[in-house]
């Protein structure tokens, strides 16, 4: 099908050619498939009608490239575009030499803490490690004496982050009181150093409603 769509177009082309030497004319600027259509409709990628929320995430953006924390929250219903929105703004967070990440609550998951902060910490992680290996060295030795051990218990719950933090130590008998209050202290000293490496630092939550308790006090540190 795609060799007889591509004969096709060929021969619009091969006619337009024949009809101007009949004539006797020159066709010194002919480009080849000027005239030709897609065989199916094809929808742009960029968005419409959204000028005043992108022009309001651009502000949040630069307010946080200059060391400012930003919360935004977004609403809208299903399959509104609000991750075509957030996506569409990756560009203004590269140019400010920066990094965007995504995670998502889901309902079947709303048992299992910190559910959807777990790929976050992947991206991060894998971000991190990109960089320069000086550079990787000199974060993680920054991360062990901002954090002490409270590397330990941020491991616990976010195991993703080892290859960052270093191989945990023994094993620790289990949450004591004010575990929870440490991890999102430790999470937020993590995230406060990644951002002065890597600012602005954009973390996109989706689906907020299904988050569980523990993941909201996390993030209500940030």
């Amino acid at each position: 099908r795609a060799k007889t769509c591509i004969a096709s177009l060929l021969r619009r082309d091969l006619q337009h050619c024949l009809a101007l030497w009949q004539a006797g004319q020159d066709a010194p600027d002919f480009v080849a498939g000027r005239n030709d259509h897609p065989a199916r409709l094809t929808l742009p990628q960029r968005l419409y009608g959204c000028e005043t929320e992108l022009a309001q995430l651009q502000v949040a953006i630069d307010a946080t490239a200059a060391g400012h924390a930003q919360r935004v929250l977004i609403s809208g219903a299903a399959g509104a575009g609000k991750s075509f929105l957030v996506n569409a703004c990756r560009g203004a967070v590269e140019q400010h030499r920066g990094w965007l990440v995504q995670g998502k609550f889901d309902l079947p998951q709303y048992q299992q803490p910190y559910a959807a902060i777990r790929p976050l910490c992947r991206q991060l992680v894998l971000l991190a490690l990109a960089d320069e290996p000086q550079r990787v060295q000199q974060f993680r030795h920054q991360l062990q004496m901002q954090l002490g051990s409270q590397a330990q218990e941020l491991q616990q719950v976010l195991p993703e982050l080892q290859p960052l933090l270093g191989a945990p130590g023994a094993a620790l008998a289990g949450p004591s009181a004010g575990f929870q209050s440490r991890v999102a202290q430790a999470f937020q000293t993590l995230v406060r150093l990644l951002q002065q490496q890597h600012h602005p630092l954009v973390l996109f939550i989706d689906d907020v409603q299904w988050a569980d308790h523990a993941s909201l006090g996390l993030l209500d540190a940030l």
